[in-house]
């Protein structure tokens, strides 16, 4: 037993769940650590463990969880907080993501996604949490770092690769315009539990929001429907797209060159997070490299892109099955 190990139990015993079963949730791409505990009542929640090097802070954890339920979203009610030590108890919404319902009811994907969906739009038209940072044009032509330090097999030339982030840049800035929403970041089909016992949108269970930020509105519906973890039919994608459009009121024209943009600036950050966790003994990440890859070429292939696409196509080149080897390996 590790001093941490000591302070946690203490924690749990503090407030009535230090005889609870406790049962690992997996989550092998942070530092953080959940438990599912489970009282002989069979009552449970979750227990989260965030140590000091993590890059989540419990405060903004608490912060924006209180922000999504003051506006009738599903995050999970907080019941006890040690933010010094980086530990929480909160409500359980269910073992069941979306992701996990979708292998054994397939069906349920159209009306589960257009849920998720509607929430989304009710968030965007609420106003934000509080000190959230600002993703604009600049940030989001930055965060595609990772695909010039861990993906690119050939040392991309700092002069080029701060030309062409630059030239990003003004891709960015020249079609995402308008004004900027709470996004919740990482809203895919992993993050997302279907609570029936709620009404309304708090029947969608939110996790994983703490990295919460300002940015473009189409940012979380790219994250949603084109999801690299999982086969999204091509129809069912333009369904939920038109839905949103639809359900937000956006321009369908603007919204439509938006999530190219998105498409292609969320992925190329993706294959280097991906080639970043392979370094780090993770490579099972890199199976989904191809459909990452497919979802650039995507965005790619739209006009708004054309003054900058074929830079990309010669500096990033596909995963293929050599570069994956190279990428376990290296």
């Amino acid at each position: 037993m590790t001093h941490r190990d000591d302070l946690f139990t203490a924690f749990l015993q503090a407030n009535g769940w230090g005889t609870a079963q406790r049962d690992a949730i997996k989550q092998d791409a942070s530092k953080r650590r959940y438990l599912r505990l489970t009282r002989p009542s069979g009552t449970t929640c979750i227990a989260m463990d965030i140590p000091a090097d993590a890059t989540e802070r419990p405060d903004d954890i608490v912060r924006i969880t209180h922000h999504l339920r003051s506006i009738q979203l599903g995050a999970p009610e907080i019941y006890a907080v040690d933010a010094q030590n980086g530990f929480l108890l909160v409500e359980d919404l269910g073992p069941l993501r979306y992701a996990d319902e979708f292998k054994s009811s397939p069906q349920l994907q159209k009306p589960r996604y257009i849920a998720a969906i509607d929430a989304l739009v009710h968030l965007q038209h609420n106003a934000p949490a509080a000190n959230l940072p600002v993703a604009g044009p600049d940030v989001l032509a930055q965060m595609i770092d990772p695909l010039f330090e861990y993906y690119i097999q050939a040392p991309c030339d700092p002069d080029q690769k701060q030309s062409l982030t630059k030239a990003f840049f003004k891709v960015l800035s020249e079609n995402l315009t308008g004004q900027m929403v709470m996004s919740l970041r990482d809203c895919h089909a992993e993050n997302l539990i279907w609570v029936a016992a709620k009404t309304g949108h708090a029947r969608v269970g939110l996790i994983d929001y703490q990295d919460a930020f300002l940015t473009h509105p189409a940012y979380d519906i790219v994250s949603l429907v084109f999801d690299v973890r999982r086969d999204i039919p091509d129809d069912l994608r333009c369904d939920l797209i038109e839905h949103y459009i639809a359900q937000s009121g956006h321009d369908a024209d603007h919204m439509k060159t938006a999530f190219a943009l998105i498409n292609v600036q969320r992925n190329l950050r993706i294959l280097g997070v991906f080639a970043r966790l392979a370094k780090q003994q993770k490579p099972h990440y890199l199976d989904w490299a191809p459909r990452t890859w497919a979802f650039i070429e995507q965005g790619l292939r739209d006009p708004c892109m054309a003054p900058i696409a074929s830079e990309f196509r010669r500096i990033v080149t596909p995963p293929t099955p050599q570069h994956i080897q190279w990428l376990r390996t290296c």
